[in-house]
């Protein structure tokens, strides 16, 4: 979480392993590797100001870390090729990790990526019927 609250690289480096996985619904596809997730943090910073992920509850035990958390944040930058909707979010979510050799190797993050999109001000559109030819 300190990672992304201050966009803290040199902490990724003392913290994540470089092969280091994300999975997370917010990405179609897992995240690999140290240098993936340093651009992630980077982006998160440059997307969102005032972001702030905060640790609500923890448990550890043997090589695995439970945490529920809140982050927030407002998007003052544009995600992806959306421009920035100025717009605040307050999400809730778990996150399962798991530690070898001191260092952070995996990571399942679980939150309300529909309600975070709503709070920015996207909607959901139903597909539309085809029509029968």
């Amino acid at each position: 979480m300190e990672t992304m609250n201050r966009a803290d690289l040199d902490l990724v480096d003392e913290i994540i392993s470089p092969e280091f996985v994300l999975l997370t619904p917010f990405l179609p596809e897992p995240l690999v590797g140290i240098e993936n997730y340093k651009t992630m943090v980077t982006n998160t910073s440059n997307t969102f100001s005032d972001f702030n992920a905060t640790i609500e509850e923890i448990i550890a035990k043997g090589d695995k870390i439970w945490c529920r958390f809140s982050m927030e944040g407002v998007n003052t930058g544009p995600l992806g090729d959306i421009p920035a909707t100025g717009k605040k979010f307050h999400v809730t979510g778990l996150a399962i990790t798991r530690v070898a050799n001191g260092k952070i190797v995996e990571d399942e993050t679980f939150w309300n990526v529909l309600g975070f999109y709503q709070q920015l001000g996207f909607t959901l559109t139903p597909p539309q019927e085809q029509s029968e030819q």
